[in-house]
């Protein structure tokens, strides 16, 4: 057989896929059933065991409890906590101490400082003498005055009987009382305050009363004040008649010579008549009382501060000058009160720029002339009348009644222009 005759065999073309193998997307696996299987992987606890590979140890791991969720800390963790713990409650504790030694050192030396400005009387108790230091520290220094009223009013409690003590330990006695109704005051319990006033007033009287006089003087304008603002004017009275007494030696009914807390007691208890419209019975005390005070000489520089503790204080002889002009003035003797008004301003007008209390008491006697001189321009037609018949015998006029009224409203607005003075 030739070559050629011999039949050359076909190539078989390969058969389309049918349509829907076509269609199948390219991640599909068909027939997967038909490719042969491939070693499947085994896993590691399937084969043979092996010594174990040499490693580092890890480090051992502490089951820590936080609450809901456990967790684990490291022993290096741990450790480091604990460190930064302990330097952390170090600081702490020494920071607080530090704070405590300076509070400490801070209250002794306050309480150093007021001792020497306050010294307690040496005849009280130690404890006594530490618990009023200690409440004048707290007010002074603090803002704690319901605790220094706490502390002073288990002092005094404390303290022995009156009876049998010396003059000293009673007027440091009476000392602690009368600080106790100030810090009461101050934290608006004026009932109780003025309980405590009243156990000042109502000490027994000794021989030795005027050494304390000013305490019990200054008690019983408090308490007056106070039994006045609560609408009891009867105990007002009675506080300041109190406030007299101690000041009058047993047996004697005069004022006791010399008394400036005497006469200031004195004072008040006129000024309290005035003001309940017992006019009469306030004259009468004014007048008493500046008689008392120029009894006593003048002091020699009128001008010192010190003056003021003096009897014949010029200043405080103004005041009563003033006193009397206002009463004389509201009983209907008007001219009498102006010219009374007048006499205290040329007494303390000249001392104005010197003391304090020299200006006041000009600054009053001015404004009280102008309104005189207002309420009697202002008066009945028939003083008017008068006014104008003496005008015409006298060459006076209105329009000069009137620059009178303008030259004492300038003289008081040039005592309020004073704004510094150098004493008291």
């Amino acid at each position: 057989m030739s070559m050629a005759s011999r039949a050359v065999p076909r190539a078989r073309l390969p058969l389309p896929l049918p349509l829907p193998l076509l269609l199948r997307p390219p991640t599909a696996r068909p027939l997967s059933f038909l490719q042969p299987h491939t070693r499947r992987p085994r896993l590691p606890y399937l084969l043979r065991r092996h010594a174990p590979p040499q490693t580092t140890p890890l480090p051992r791991l502490t089951l820590h409890n936080t609450g809901n969720h456990p967790r684990l800390i490291s022993d290096k963790t741990r450790e480091y906590l604990l460190r930064e713990s302990l330097i952390a409650a170090r600081i702490v504790v020494v920071g607080y101490t530090a704070i405590f030694a300076t509070t400490v050192l801070a209250f002794a030396g306050a309480m150093l400082y007021v001792e020497s400005t306050h010294p307690t009387p040496p005849a009280l108790p130690r404890t006594a003498r530490l618990g009023i230091t200690f409440a004048r520290v707290l007010q002074r220094f603090t803002s704690q005055t319901w605790l220094a009223v706490e502390v002073l009013r288990d002092t005094v409690q404390r303290m022995p009987a009156w009876e049998g003590q010396s003059a000293q330990w009673r007027r440091g006695y009476i000392t602690a009382m009368k600080l106790l109704a100030e810090l009461l005051e101050e934290e608006d319990q004026y009932a109780e305050a003025r309980e405590w006033y009243q156990r000042i007033l109502d000490t027994p009287r000794e021989s030795d009363d005027a050494e304390w006089a000013d305490l019990k003087v200054a008690a019983a304008l408090r308490a007056s004040s106070i039994a006045a603002f609560m609408g009891d004017l009867e105990g007002a009275e009675k506080a300041l008649r109190k406030g007299v007494e101690c000041t009058v030696p047993p047996g004697d009914s005069e004022v006791f010579p010399g008394s400036v807390d005497g006469l200031k007691a004195l004072t008040e208890l006129g000024v309290f008549y005035a003001r309940c419209g017992r006019e009469p019975e306030a004259l009468e005390i004014f007048t008493r009382v500046l008689a008392a005070r120029r009894r006593v000489p003048p002091p020699a520089d009128p001008a010192d501060s010190k003056a003021a503790e003096a009897v014949s204080d010029p200043c405080a002889e103004a005041v009563t000058m003033a006193y009397i002009g206002e009463v004389m003035f509201s009983m209907g003797d008007r001219q009498q009160g102006v010219a009374w008004s007048k006499e205290a301003y040329d007494r303390s007008e000249p001392l104005a720029q010197l003391r304090g209390k020299c200006k006041e008491c000009a600054l009053v006697a001015a404004k009280n002339i102008a309104a005189m001189i207002e309420l009697m321009e202002e008066g009945q037609k028939e003083q008017k009348e008068k006014k104008s018949r003496w005008s015409l015998f006298s060459g006076a006029s209105g329009a000069e009644e009137k620059e009178n009224l303008e030259e004492w409203e300038n003289r008081a607005l040039r005592l309020e222009s004073i704004r510094a003075t150098k004493g008291a």
